[in-house]
């Protein structure tokens, strides 16, 4: 099951590089908030996108550095706001990643978890793998991978980021800018 890069997964991850790492992307926004010497409410303007139903929240934010754990659609915003790649936060990684679109203040970073599912699915195929058996080779449960078109909140950005790893493709193949 997702435990967040424990156990099998972390020892096949590492010659791919390790887990996202959500305490450095609360550690990024942190150094970067003090550098520019602006408020959490100020980052939060920032990001925001006018129109959006459920804008991201300061307790999201801090939630970071306690829970450990952010959803995939969350981080864009925050990686977006930092200008950086989501695979500068995977640890060991040795690419860089390919630059997101732009988003904020007239866009909204999302993952297209429909063609994200696709490829997954499209590879799992061409591998000759079952949904188990995928979801064994990235330490989740079946559920986690055989319904990421469902999701309607999108999945774990550890999760995200493991697969693209699987898929060999960098993260911005699935991130759209959304005008609203």
């Amino acid at each position: 099951m997702d435990n967040f890069g424990a156990g099998r997964y972390r020892a096949k991850a590492s010659s791919r590089g390790g887990d996202f790492d959500v305490r450095g992307l609360w550690d990024a926004m942190e150094t970067e908030r003090r550098r520019r010497d602006i408020t959490w409410r100020r980052v939060l303007e920032e990001m925001s996108v006018p129109g959006v139903e459920h804008p991201l929240s300061l307790t999201t934010i801090q939630n970071l550095r306690r829970l450990d754990t952010v959803t995939c659609q969350h981080a864009l915003g925050m990686i977006g706001w930092l200008r950086r790649t989501p695979e500068s936060f995977v640890r060991g990684l040795d690419r860089p990643g390919a630059p997101l679109p732009l988003g904020a203040p007239t866009r909204l970073l999302r993952w297209d978890m429909s063609a994200f599912a696709d490829a997954v699915n499209a590879e799992r195929r061409r591998r000759g793998l079952t949904w188990t058996e995928l979801a064994h080779e990235l330490d989740c449960s079946v559920s986690q991978v055989a319904r990421l078109s469902r999701l309607r909140y999108g999945t774990t950005m550890r999760l995200a980021m493991r697969i693209t790893r699987w898929l060999d493709r960098p993260a911005a193949d699935f991130v759209i800018a959304v005008k609203l």
